[in-house]
């Protein structure tokens, strides 16, 4: 494989429609640790 393919393979790209779209995934994934962990939003807790 060309190392340039795997490069271009592996980048990120900082644009503001990535960040439009980790925001809403970050918001739903500390929800749900915080359901699991503390109980919150009706989970059980640990």
């Amino acid at each position: 494989m060309n190392i340039s393919f795997i490069k271009k393979l592996i980048t990120t790209n900082a644009s503001f429609a990535t960040l439009a779209l980790r925001i809403p995934v970050a918001i739903i994934f500390i929800a749900h640790g915080a359901q699991k962990l503390f109980g919150w939003f009706g989970g059980y807790g640990l």
